[in-house]
């Protein structure tokens, strides 16, 4: 799953999705901290070995409110970044 998950992140292909799971406190909290100016925004993804649970970019890539918003589709991220995360 992980390779798939990074594949997905490099190419910007389309993740999959897996129907039926609710993300509404962790969409909340993700808001709540664009909100209070803890970060200007997110790419939230979460999954597991069937796919992908949720998916979804919040806030702006910078402070700037002008800026685009974070896909997690699309997105392209520095993999290094992402290294002790997916790697423990």
């Amino acid at each position: 799953m992980v390779r798939a998950l990074l594949t997905a992140l490099i190419l910007g292909s389309a993740l999959p999705r897996v129907a039926g799971a609710q993300f509404g406190l962790l969409e909340a909290a993700v808001q709540d901290g664009v909100r209070r100016g803890v970060y200007p925004g997110a790419a939230v993804v979460v999954g597991t070995s069937r796919g992908i649970l949720f998916a979804k970019g919040f806030g702006h890539f910078t402070w700037s409110a002008r800026s685009a918003t974070p896909s997690p589709e699309t997105t392209r991220w520095d993999i290094a970044s992402l290294t002790k995360v997916v790697a423990t």
